[in-house]
């Protein structure tokens, strides 16, 4: 019964999740929640008080993820300053590139579609204006620790 109890509980707290990144906290119900997780409003009710006490726990939930990638990240990122910012460019634009439906940060759109990230740099043309400058600082940055 306490497995079964588990499961129903991370799926709520996986669909208000969803539902809170989808539409926002104050556009997301409880129904829609309930509807999500295949549950009855009265289910999410007799796990959770509120709406905000459901919050706080898909906030708490998520951080230890966050915690967790971030960890897991880490371990993969080389030592040196320029592996590094290479890294971070090619891991963005990567997972930008594989999550079409995200819009992200301009930043994040600005790796994903620039010449500066590494692999992709080959295929286009030539940069031209802040992206030429960028890729200058890049490789200077790059000298400057090799040497």
């Amino acid at each position: 019964m306490r497995t079964q109890t588990e499961e129903i509980r991370g799926r709520i707290v996986e669909a208000a999740y969803e539902s809170f990144w989808r539409q926002g906290f104050r556009r997301s119900s409880v129904d829609s929640i309930a509807e999500r997780a295949g549950l009855t409003k009265r289910t999410v009710y007799a796990y959770f008080r509120s709406k905000d006490d459901l919050l706080a726990v898909v906030m708490q939930r998520y951080e230890e993820l966050a915690a967790e990638r971030l960890e897991h990240i880490g371990k993969r990122l080389p030592a040196d300053r320029v592996g590094l910012v290479d890294s971070l460019f090619v891991q963005l634009s990567g997972w930008a590139s594989t999550t079409p439906r995200w819009s992200g940060s301009g930043f994040t759109r600005l790796v994903e579609r620039s010449r500066i990230a590494p692999r992709r740099r080959r295929n286009h043309g030539s940069p031209s204006g802040w992206q030429a400058r960028a890729l200058r600082t890049r490789t200077s940055a790059r000298e400057r620790s090799c040497c």
